[in-house]
């Protein structure tokens, strides 16, 4: 029997049953919480802590000497493990696919990924790193308020800061840590994009909106929807900073892009080398999993590149409420949270999940499912208007 051990226990339960699909597993969920009663079967759980350096990891993995080692990164608490487990590959002689150490510092470092994006003049937003206040605001008064100032090394929704007053910039100023990436505030659209790369192919999911910039909502009070389709200079940028990130960087797993868009113009707003809170969207508006995705080309199958399939969408529900019978071509879940997904179970909202194969029927199926959601009505309809057929 096999034995496979997972570094993280995000959607363990996925990427558990896409293993076993392949190989009879002794499993080991290595994360901050026990989820083995969860996901259930021949699943053993091993404590793994956001200070794990990589001699912590290695004398783990001596303990289990496991045949396969799936990095799998938990959004919240575990972003800056990306550097520790590229170091553990490095030193480590089995196999684990992971992205190089060179990858895993731009995603976990905004400073970093803002000097090589200027050195390869990938499309970020116009901005300066500052080393102290002083840069700072002499960076803040070139560019105009308000402004986007991001710490180096920050946990998933924090460490960036929309500053509009200089009373806000001087408070700030004083409590940072530094360096950071001082920004221009993006307007236009914000989309998501996931990525899988895996023995010099690359394949991206459906790319999905999260509404209008500038937005103070965080992540999972937004609407998302895909599938959403750039003009084809934007796609063009797309396509050309992907292809050099891949080819320079070894890049070697699933990946994610957060973009900000406005007619022709594309920026990157935020590399992660990881799956994100849009997996499941990309789930539904491709019907291919990335989790499976990435555990079926571990075990060296050719993934196809996902195409749109159906509109699905996401969006913050009242905890209780009735919603109307969903008419035809038009399916749902409302997601409560799990102990593999935490971020929804002390959130006091839930996740209405829909595919569908017409827009305009679930357009017509939310107007009527009246106070029960927690966004307003004319921006649900203001993301449909901008949904690829």
């Amino acid at each position: 029997m096999a034995k496979v051990l997972l570094l993280g226990e995000y959607h363990a339960e996925r990427i558990v049953s896409a293993v076993r699909e392949y190989v009879d597993a002794d499993i080991v969920i290595c994360g901050f919480d026990d989820v083995s009663g969860h996901v259930g079967g021949r699943v053993r759980h091993r404590d793994l802590f956001g200070s794990a350096s990589a001699d912590d990891i290695l004398r783990l993995l001596d303990d289990e000497a496991p045949d396969l080692v799936l990095p799998n990164v938990y959004p919240r608490g575990q972003e800056q493990l990306l550097t520790v487990y590229a170091e553990v590959a490095r030193r480590w002689r089995g196999v684990m696919p992971v992205h190089s150490p060179e990858f895993a510092e731009l995603a976990c470092d905004k400073v970093a990924f803002q000097a090589t994006a200027v050195r390869r003049g990938w499309p970020v937003p116009q901005g300066t790193i500052c080393h102290d206040p002083a840069e700072l605001a002499a960076a803040a008064q070139s560019l105009g308020l308000p402004v986007m100032v991001k710490e180096a090394r920050t946990q998933p929704v924090e460490g960036c800061h929309r500053i509009r007053s200089r009373r806000a910039l001087d408070t700030l100023a004083a409590v940072t840590r530094y360096p950071v990436v001082v920004q221009r505030v993006c307007h236009g659209e914000e989309l998501g994009a996931e990525f899988l790369t895996m023995a010099g192919t690359t394949v991206r999911w459906p790319l999905a909106s999260f509404g209008l910039l500038p937005n103070d909502r965080e992540a999972g009070r937004r609407v998302r929807l895909a599938p959403r389709r750039l003009s084809d200079r934007a796609a063009g940028t797309l396509d050309d900073f992907v292809a050099d990130l891949t080819a320079t960087y070894g890049v070697v797993g699933s990946w994610q892009v957060d973009l900000a868009v406005a007619g022709d113009e594309l920026w990157v707003l935020e590399v992660n080398a990881r799956l994100s809170g849009m997996s499941k969207l990309s789930h539904l508006a491709s019907t291919v999993d990335p989790h499976r995705a990435f555990v079926a080309a571990c075990f060296g199958d050719r993934v196809a590149t996902p195409t749109p399939r159906y509109v699905s969408m996401e969006l913050p529900i009242e905890p209780t409420g009735q919603l109307p019978p969903a008419p035809s071509g038009v399916t749902y879940d409302i997601d409560t949270g799990s102990p593999t997904d935490r971020c929804l179970l002390t959130s006091g909202y839930r996740r209405l999940r829909i595919q569908a194969t017409l827009s305009s029927a679930v357009l017509d199926w939310l107007y009527r499912a009246g106070d029960i959601l927690r966004v307003p009505l004319d921006e649900v309809s203001a993301h449909f208007a901008t949904a690829a057929a």
